[in-house]
């Protein structure tokens, strides 16, 4: 399963990650399957040996995907390898600080394809509600 987590409210967006992550934490007690990996640091090779090595304990992994749109040769091997990733038990959420080019193919792909939440900087009534909560 692939989640996808965008938009200009990066705190909000972090607060999601951060609850998607608990939730990991309270459902795998072992915890040792949870993966961080940068795209901006990192090659397409590392994240894709990292789902492909078998979980202890017969664990999910929880891989969190960051900066997926600021390297485009790890673009292009994401979106290469999309079936293959979606197919895998194991869940990985894309995690977006930053604006996203929404006209990119990995992104019409993302939200077409997988569960998407994006987060709108909030407004009016929005804003008010949000800080009342």
């Amino acid at each position: 399963m692939i989640i996808f987590l965008y938009g200009k409210d990066s705190y909000r967006s972090k607060e999601k990650l951060n609850e998607i992550i608990d939730h990991y934490k309270k459902s795998q007690k072992s915890g040792l399957n949870l993966v961080y990996i940068d795209a901006e640091k990192s090659d397409f090779t590392d994240f894709y040996d990292s789902l492909r090595n078998s979980a202890m304990f017969a664990e999910k992994k929880l891989v969190i995907l960051k900066n997926l749109f600021t390297n485009k040769n790890f673009q292009e091997d994401f979106l290469e390898n999309f079936k293959k990733i979606e197919r895998l038990k194991d869940v990985i959420v894309v995690y977006e600080e930053d604006l996203v080019d929404q006209r990119l193919k990995v992104f019409k792909n993302l939200t077409k394809e997988c569960k998407s939440q994006e987060f709108k900087l909030l407004e009016g009534i929005g804003l008010k509600n949000w800080v009342q909560e």
